[in-house]
């Protein structure tokens, strides 16, 4: 994987509905007249107060879900990004409606499945759309809208734009840190855990239970078997295995250790703010360099990318300049 090189999805593209709908949020159900009063005009179509304020909640709840508290000037800049991205999703399907674009309805109904499987049953996706304040029909249209603007985007836009061999061996040579891998380590660990702040007698019983584990290691028994049976980390479904790592991602006395076996090595018994661990290093990759013939693909798709989102802002842009646009929300 290309380091820094993270493809930017535009919204018009990718629509998550997992996130859509893992946020429960508590909407009160507002009376008739509520539900019409219209917060922007566009071309004469209506996009609704009430959808304005569902969008706006669920972004401030995924903010305040990565623990992040908004101030009333951010949470306003926030209003104002949800009802420029509803106009620009506005504009693009009537342009998509001007241009005759269609998908199947089989299209459709596979998106609701695949939403429905996100729950465990029947029950909970309808109490999940009436916590949304959605109706089924309301979630499949958006879900039309939005596939319709995607294939739109599809055909009349990324399927007109070309990477050249020249883009992508400049972009390679320009960007040389971009394709530096550092040194890793794959390790599996047993854990047995100490809270922090625990009295000296918790410490003692950790770490004898820890050398218990360590004398069953010396005596033969399998590292992953121990860690399925013992380890109190996630990591001990899989035997322990925590996969590749980089130096400043793990604690200082685990990264520590770990950098400084050799695969194949076990270690003595490190103590970190976790509790104890048994380390076992399982692979070494030194640092090296990601060749152009392994990064040309990724760096084709990054920079195809780049002009599609280029080429989808003028066109909204375009599309918005020769709109008639009425924005009656506060």
């Amino acid at each position: 994987m290309l380091k820094n090189l993270q493809i930017k999805r535009s919204i018009l593209l990718i629509i998550s509905l997992c996130v859509f709908f893992a946020l429960t949020l508590n909407v009160q159900a507002g009376d008739a007249a509520t539900d019409q009063k219209v917060a922007v005009k566009v071309n004469g179509s209506n996009i609704l107060q009430k959808d304005v304020d569902r969008e706006v909640r669920n972004t401030k709840m995924r903010y305040e879900s990565q623990g992040t508290q908004l101030t009333d000037a951010q949470f306003a800049e926030i209003k104002e990004k949800v009802i420029d991205e509803m106009i620009t999703l506005k504009v693009l399907y009537q342009e998509c409606m001007d241009k005759k674009v269609v998908v199947d309805d089989a299209v459709v109904a596979n998106r609701m499945k695949q939403l429905r499987e996100q729950f465990p049953d029947e029950l909970s996706y309808k109490q999940m759309l009436g916590m949304m304040g959605f109706s089924e029909a309301d979630l499949k249209e958006q879900i039309k809208e939005q596939a319709v603007v995607g294939k739109y985007i599809e055909e009349h836009v990324s399927s007109k734009i070309d990477v050249t061999e020249e883009e992508i061996k400049t972009f390679y040579d320009s960007n040389p840190n971009s394709f530096k891998q550092p040194e890793q380590v794959r390790a599996s660990h047993i854990l047995i855990k100490v809270d922090q702040g625990a009295d000296e007698h918790a410490k003692a019983k950790a770490l004898t239970e820890i050398k218990g584990i360590e004398k069953k290691l010396k005596s033969g028994e399998t590292f992953s078997e121990l860690a399925k049976a013992h380890s109190q980390c996630p990591s001990a479904s899989r035997g322990g295995d925590l996969d590749y790592f980089g130096r400043g991602q793990m604690v200082k006395p685990f990264e520590d250790t770990a950098f400084s076996m050799k695969a194949g090595d076990v270690s003595d018994i490190v103590e970190t703010r976790f509790g104890y661990h048994i380390i076992k290093v399982t692979d070494k990759k030194e640092a090296s360099v990601i060749g152009f013939e392994q990064a040309r693909s990724q760096i084709g798709m990054y920079l195809k990318q780049q002009k599609v989102n280029s080429a989808v802002d003028q066109l909204v842009n375009d599309l918005k300049a020769k709109s008639n646009i009425q924005v009656i929300v506060s």
